[in-house]
């Protein structure tokens, strides 16, 4: 995978990577744990949405194993303003890598309950996400 992007706070901690997967055609952000404020959360959303129209994305990976916080209040920002916008793009499927924090993990679940038209499965396994993610046919939840 290449790197594309790198965000960081205002302390200058590093707390999501954006990466391409040609062959597969997935965008994949790594959150590493916390991102400061919900301004940092969705400066990296639209980020990753740029970057789905940029290079052509067909897949989304969102690995947040490592993320801290939670992201409760762009819930709907994510329900009616990335996801929309990734359909449009073309994006068919998401794979979401739990985190082990349980406010984003409460986050996580809030949100996707809201999402539609984006075929979202979540995984406690990156590998199992992974595989989902670029197979042909999707695996029962």
């Amino acid at each position: 995978m290449e790197l594309l992007d790198q965000l960081k706070t205002s302390t200058g901690d590093v707390y999501v990577s954006l990466y391409w997967d040609e062959k597969n055609k997935v965008i994949s952000d790594v959150w590493d744990g916390a991102f400061g404020s919900q301004e940092n959360f969705r400066r990296a959303l639209t980020r990753i949405t740029e970057l789905m129209e940029d290079k052509g994305a067909k897949r989304w990976l969102a690995d947040i194993r490592n993320m801290k916080g939670s992201f409760d209040s762009s819930s709907d920002f994510i329900a009616k303003e990335i996801t929309p916008k990734t359909v449009q793009l073309g994006v068919t499927r998401e794979a979401i890598i739990q985190p082990s924090f349980v406010f984003a993990k409460l986050s996580t679940k809030d949100t996707v309950m809201k999402i539609e038209k984006l075929e979202i499965r979540q995984f406690e396994d990156y590998n199992e996400g992974y595989e989902w993610l670029v197979s042909d046919v999707a695996v029962p939840a």
